[in-house]
């Protein structure tokens, strides 16, 4: 699994279409047969969320863990195929039969490039049997291997320093994947991540707010203190200026901090890191260079060439920060 070279030329069987939210999404099968699912930017963030996914899936990758193929790909309407028995389900949540009408009124919906081509998220889909979401807490029961409460395992608590690298703040059950499947003769269940179209400067329909990192959606820390200072507390991020790239959204690197950053939403495995733990993970930071981390934003096919060096730049400042606080600072190397 990991990054690879996304759907194959030449006609795409759409086998069936999501229209719930802002943008829509298929499910595909290409002229090779492999399958996948195709997602769009938010009408006011073009490439954001597909060049984040394409992005962050690959950094993961570098740092060791489960991920789908995810690129970026482009595709004309004409080289859609509605599949045998194809269908979408409606606002009423009806199974409806897809027709060319309908696909048609859901690519219109996109933009063109000036070449005439869709610009898309191609995420293949993972092989064996789908077993839904692993928790960041507990065990899985219909898994004899997994025998550790995930909140103690270390690759999810370590995970902490490779999310805060990302800024990957939506990082939660949800956004994970476990399959059963035969491999070398041997069965077991793969954890995977999924799902990274809300990493780095993308909320997947928006741009990151300001805040992203700092405080959780409902944090009662930040209420207290604001509510004891009569609302006179000043932030680390508020002096912060957007660096007004669109394509990106917003992720920077001045105000981040390497101790404190924290998800939209309490990780019970995060709750339960220790300093060894962030390490951990700063170690693989570590490894990962320069050069890797500008041809992870590669990827993302930005057409900015400003938005993409600004992306690779803060992506090499928040590693260095990380690295600098859990790996050369004398305290964080004598903490448990």
């Amino acid at each position: 699994h990991g990054p690879g070279t996304g759907p194959a030329a030449g006609p795409w069987t759409v086998t069936r279409a999501k229209t719930q939210g802002v943008t829509p999404g298929f499910f595909i099968q290409d002229a090779k047969g492999d399958r996948f699912i195709i997602k769009f930017d938010p009408p006011a963030y073009q490439e954001m969320a597909t060049s984040a996914d394409a992005i962050a899936c690959v950094l993961y990758w570098a740092c060791g863990y489960n991920v789908p193929d995810n690129t970026v790909a482009f595709f004309r309407p004409e080289d859609l195929r509605i599949g045998e028995g194809a269908n979408y389900v409606d606002e009423r949540g009806h199974k409806r039969p897809m027709s060319q009408e309908f696909l048609d009124g859901l690519l219109a919906k996109l933009p063109r490039r000036s070449d005439g081509t869709i610009r898309a998220a191609a995420s293949r889909l993972l092989a064996g049997k789908t077993l839904g979401p692993f928790e960041y807490r507990g065990r899985r029961k219909d898994d004899p291997e997994d025998l550790i409460p995930h909140e103690l395992r270390r690759e999810l608590r370590g995970l902490w320093t490779i999310a805060a690298w990302t800024n990957h703040a939506d990082v939660r059950g949800p956004n994970s994947l476990d399959v059963w499947l035969t491999e070398g003769g041997r069965t077991f269940v793969r954890h995977h991540l999924i799902d990274f179209g809300s990493c780095l400067g993308s909320g997947a329909l928006a741009a990151r707010s300001y805040v992203t990192g700092s405080q959780y959606y409902v944090d009662f820390g930040v209420i207290a203190g604001s509510v004891a200072t009569l609302g006179l507390k000043r932030f680390a991020w508020e002096p912060v200026v957007d660096p007004g790239y669109p394509s990106i959204g917003f992720i920077e690197a001045d105000t981040f901090d390497p101790v404190g950053w924290r998800p939209d939403y309490p990780n019970p495995a995060f709750d339960e890191r220790t300093a060894r733990d962030a390490r951990w993970g700063a170690r693989i930071l570590s490894g990962i260079s320069d050069a890797h981390i500008r041809a992870a934003v590669a990827r993302g096919q930005l057409t900015d060439p400003r938005a993409a060096e600004y992306l690779a730049q803060t992506l090499i400042r928040r590693r260095d920060k990380l690295v600098a606080r859990w790996l050369d600072e004398p305290e964080a190397a004598a903490a448990p």
